[in-house]
């Protein structure tokens, strides 16, 4: 059930302190992150850190034969940056035209925000991890889809935006693209799920999602 994806071919790799628009101390430094686009912070002091705006930000690493898997996706308000995890050893790429501000370090209240990302960061990671060494296809991905309408549906709706593709979700989930397609279209025909386009996704059963998803409804996760 591994995935097997390589990194897409042709991605963008820039310093992410090239995109920022210049400013003075009392503007907010913003940069707009081309979909697709491998970033890294030369020249920002560790304590730097980024909040995203608007977009998608996966957050992966590379095993040496170039697989890639995604440890984590962020949506607007999250926290990345050299402050809250080491991009040495894990990546940054935009799955999307993501808009991301500088945090200004000077700012007091930026430590506490700071400590309540890590702490946010280490929940996920620890949820992750059960995910890929308990969960079932049908619950990985039933649980994925609960956490990007958290993450990306607007006012605690269902329908949302998928920034990701079905490669995405495989590196993501530690499944084979073929997995993710056969469980998206089965979630579909039991009416759990519904796609206006290809991108654009909503959560018609959202109750029988998540009982998929902690392992309470074992006839669609077979």
């Amino acid at each position: 059930m591994l995935a097997t994806s390589k990194p897409l071919a042709g991605t963008a790799v820039v310093p992410i302190d090239g995109l920022i628009r210049p400013g003075n101390r009392s503007e907010k430094r913003i940069a707009i992150v081309p979909a697709r686009t491998r970033v890294f912070l030369p020249g920002i002091d560790r304590s730097e850190t980024f909040r995203i705006k608007s977009g998608c930000i996966a957050l992966f690493q590379l095993l040496p034969d170039g697989r890639r898997q995604i440890v984590d996706i962020l949506g607007p308000e999250r926290l990345f940056g050299r402050g809250i995890s080491d991009l040495h050893q894990c990546g940054a790429e935009s799955l999307c035209e993501t808009e991301v501000e500088l945090l200004t370090a000077m700012r007091r209240s930026l430590e506490i925000e700071i400590n309540q990302a890590v702490r946010q960061m280490l929940r996920r990671a620890q949820a992750h991890a059960t995910l890929l060494g308990r969960k079932t296809a049908g619950e990985r991905i039933a649980s994925a889809l609960i956490d990007l309408a958290g993450q990306f549906a607007e006012n605690g709706g269902n329908a949302f935006q998928l920034y990701l593709t079905r490669t995405d979700l495989a590196d993501w989930l530690g499944l084979t693209l073929e997995t993710v397609s056969r469980y998206l279209n089965r979630f579909r025909r039991e009416g759990l799920i519904d796609f206006a386009g290809a991108n654009h996704i909503s959560l018609r059963d959202r109750t029988a999602l998540t009982q998929i998803a902690s392992g309470r409804n074992l006839a669609l996760v077979q």
